[in-house]
């Protein structure tokens, strides 16, 4: 039962509509709504809008106390209000680092976060207003390895979403350390760039582009006691198998976007060795739905286009973002198959572990 002097606050976006019927309207989001009837209901929902509690809606209504907390529960059950208050955190690492994190950077800090509670106070069990979810995007750590033309946008996406510490592998453009033309996409490089390396320059701009302030570990023994990071590796194109290998003995949670094939490409779902399918377990199954297996690719490596770019960037990093804050995401469970030639029509293709594949034998 609601205590009927509490006050309350409705999450932000919390709208009211009108339904099909005289007198019928629901209180929510597109997503979730539950329904009031009555002509006083536009009333009420305004003064939960404006914090009034159970027993001031009640009065003001001539309701039965009984009728509105019936009503304020179920408001409650779809967590619909802010029941709890939370402050942006700033890691303990980077909060050693800076004696001024309170002043004005930390001013510009709630303002660029409040985009990201559009998202987060929507997380199922969120009752703050997302900001400890965002706040704790900053224990998470992402290696990019590989090229492509989309991880400029990722590294900006996920930096600027809170994950910050998401840094390029020692192996990131081998053969194609430097910037060039080809990197002008309309990300963070601009054409004064051209001829610097790629990770130098992306890691100075990271100062300015993350939202949250970030030092770097010199060594193991300046990490806090109780530091634990959960790590993901990304990696884009063709991988040599020894480091493929590598990763599936040690368990470590990786991510495979393939090459580009005939404007094709796939993204394989989340791997954790040893305990979701392997990447092998989704090509096998690529080829048993498609009744065709790659042999021999084409000639020359493709590059991604600009919209291809974007698109795929903000899928992956979306997917990172959400798996970050929940634990799982779409990619916990399915590849998913782009065609840049049709991007509205992106597949999910559900994977399994695959009977031919080493990965599930034991």
């Amino acid at each position: 039962m609601t205590t009927t002097t509490r006050k309350l606050v409705l999450k932000s976006g919390i709208s009211l509509y009108s339904g099909p019927r005289p007198d019928e309207f629901f209180i929510g989001t597109l997503r979730k709504r539950i329904a009031i009837y009555g002509a006083s209901a536009p009333a009420i929902f305004g003064a939960l809008k404006r914090g009034a509690n159970a027993a001031e809606i009640a009065a003001t209504f001539s309701l039965a106390t009984d009728q509105v907390s019936d009503l304020v529960d179920q408001l409650h059950d779809c967590e619909f209000f802010e029941t709890h208050s939370s402050a942006i955190q700033i890691s303990e690492r980077a909060n050693k680092a800076s004696e001024h994190i309170k002043d004005a950077s930390f001013a510009q800090i709630r303002k660029r976060i409040s985009p990201e509670l559009t998202v987060t106070r929507w997380l199922p069990g969120v009752l703050d207003s997302g900001v400890s979810k965002v706040s704790a995007r900053q224990s998470a750590h992402l290696e990019i390895s590989g090229y492509s033309r989309a991880v400029q946008h990722l590294y900006a996406a996920l930096l600027t979403s809170g994950v910050t510490y998401t840094q390029f592998s020692p192996s990131f453009r081998r053969g194609n350390e430097q910037i060039s033309e080809l990197d002008l996409i309309g990300g963070y490089i601009s054409s004064t760039d051209i001829g610097q390396v790629f990770t130098t320059t992306s890691a100075n701009k990271s100062k300015s582009l993350a939202l949250f302030p970030a030092v770097k570990v010199e060594s193991a023994e300046e990490l806090p006691n109780n530091f634990a990071e959960k790590i993901i590796k990304i990696h884009f194109g063709e991988i040599d198998p020894e480091i493929l290998g590598l990763w599936m003995a040690s368990g470590q949670e990786h991510l495979l976007i393939s090459e580009i094939s005939g404007g094709y490409l796939t993204i394989s779902p989340i791997v954790k060795p040893g305990i979701t399918p392997c990447s092998r377990c989704c090509q096998l199954t690529i080829a048993d739905q498609s009744g065709a297996t790659l042999l021999e690719g084409g000639k020359d490596r493709e590059e991604m286009p600009i919209a291809g770019a974007s698109y795929l960037a903000g899928l992956i990093a979306a997917e990172l973002v959400k798996l970050i804050d929940t634990g799982s995401c779409s990619l916990s469970s399915s590849a998913v198959a782009i065609d840049l030639l049709d991007l509205c029509n992106t597949k999910h293709i559900a994977v399994g572990r695959h009977p031919l594949c080493g990965c599930g034998w034991r």
